[in-house]
């Protein structure tokens, strides 16, 4: 089972992913060093994430890739958010957690 503070992670790039258009996600998956095609098929933001946790590069510990990615798309305000997020210390209310596990 994942752990709060991974749930807390998803729920922020759920935040960000709701907030990228589709141009922005061209230019990430443009930006991003992955095998040639694999990316072709990525429609929505959250999974491009997806397919970049599973390649472990990117996870709570490590967002430096996708923040280039933000950046390289123009959301420096994304990326901000992304790099200034705490997920450790962030307190979710008993409703942000039902509303996660749910």
């Amino acid at each position: 089972m994942a752990s709060d503070q991974d749930l807390l992670f998803k729920k922020l790039l759920m935040s960000i992913s709701d907030q990228l258009t589709t141009e922005d996600l061209d230019k990430m998956k443009f930006g991003l060093e992955f095998p040639q095609g694999t990316l072709e098929d990525v429609q929505k933001p959250h999974e491009l994430f997806r397919r970049m946790m599973n390649a472990k590069m990117l996870c709570a510990e490590n967002r430096s890739v996708l923040a280039s990615l933000l950046q390289f798309a123009g959301r420096f305000d994304l990326s901000d958010m992304l790099l200034q997020h705490n997920v450790s210390q962030f307190k979710p209310t008993e409703g942000e957690f039902i509303r996660v596990y749910r």
